[in-house]
C-alpha cells in the first residue's frame, strides 16, 4: 500500500513502515524535553492515536488566531509597533474592571473610573501595608513606591479606590524575579495577560489568555474617529500604552 492514498508521497515514491514504536520515543524524548523548560506539548489533532500529550479542543485553541492583514495593516506605523510590544510584555484584562498595564517599572490603569488611590494588603494578615494616592492624570504608581513598606512577602492583595466607589480588590499581587540578579516580575491572579496584540487601522487587535481561557478585545484608541467611540466600545480611563492612548475597548 502507498499510505492512505495513492499520491501521498508523489510519483516514484514508494511507501516504507514508518516503526511507530520508534516514532513514539521520538515523541517521548520531545515530551520530555519541554516539560523540562517549564513548557507543554498539547494534541490539537481531530482523532488519531497519539496520546502522549494531552489532548486539548482544536477549534478552542485557534478560535482567535488572527489574520495576516492585521499585522499588514500598520506594519511600519512606529507607534503601533510601540504599543503592541508594550502590550505583549505587561498587559492585563480584569474581566469586569478593564485594563491593567503592568511591569517592572509601574502599574497604570485602564479601569471604567478612574483610580483615587492604591492599597498594598498582606494576603497572610490581611493588615494594609502600604497606601497611596494616584495621580489622576496618569493613573499610574511606580512600582518601586509601591513596594517600598516593612516586612517581607511576595503574595499580596491588591485594592484601588475608584472616583465615586469604595475600595475594589483586584486580586493577588505575586512577585518573582526572572532571573537570579533581574528585575523583579509581577503577575496580577484574576487577570488574562495579553498574549499577542497586532494593529488594525486604528485598533489594536489583542488576545488575552489565562489558562484555557481566551478572549479577544479590539483596543480603541483616541485615533479613532469619535464616532467610533460608541460603536459598543467600553470607555475606561486612557491607559498609555507604547505611544499609543487606549480609552476603550469591545469583544473582537
Amino acid at each position: 500500500p502507498n499510505h492512505f492514498h495513492k499520491d501521498y508521497f508523489g510519483k516514484g515514491k514508494s511507501w516504507k513502515d514508518p516503526k511507530l514504536d520508534r516514532v513514539l520515543m521520538n515523541y517521548k524524548q520531545a515530551k520530555l524535553a519541554y516539560e523540562g523548560c517549564g513548557r507543554k506539548i498539547y494534541n490539537a489533532t481531530r482523532g488519531g492515536k497519539l496520546e502522549i500529550f494531552p489532548r486539548v479542543n482544536f477549534d478552542s485553541v485557534f478560535r482567535y488566531q488572527l489574520p495576516l492583514s492585521y499585522s499588514d495593516a500598520e506594519a511600519d506605523d512606529t507607534a503601533s509597533s510601540d504599543a503592541q510590544k508594550t502590550a505583549n510584555d505587561s498587559l492585563v484584562f480584569l474581566p469586569g474592571h478593564g485594563l491593567v498595564l503592568l511591569d517592572s517599572k509601574a502599574i497604570s490603569f485602564g479601569l471604567d473610573h478612574r483610580v483615587k488611590e492604591i492599597r498594598l494588603r498582606s494576603l497572610r494578615t490581611n493588615t494594609t501595608l502600604k497606601e497611596l494616592e494616584v495621580d489622576i492624570e496618569s493613573q499610574s504608581i511606580e512600582m518601586s513606591e509601591l513596594m517600598n513598606f516593612s516586612g517581607g512577602g511576595k503574595q499580596f492583595l491588591l485594592d484601588v479606590l475608584p472616583e465615586g466607589e469604595n475600595w475594589i480588590s483586584l486580586g493577588k499581587l505575586s512577585q518573582a524575579r526572572k532571573h537570579l540578579f533581574g528585575e523583579p516580575a509581577f503577575k496580577l491572579a484574576g487577570g488574562l495577560r495579553c498574549r499577542s496584540c497586532l494593529p488594525k487601522e486604528n485598533h489594536l487587535a489583542a488576545v488575552f489568555r489565562k489558562g484555557n481561557d481566551r478572549i479577544m478585545l479590539n483596543l480603541l484608541t483616541k485615533n479613532q474617529a469619535v464616532e467610533a467611540q460608541s460603536n459598543g466600545h467600553k470607555l475606561i480611563s486612557p491607559l498609555q500604552l507604547g505611544s499609543l492612548n487606549v480609552i476603550g475597548y469591545n469583544n473582537g
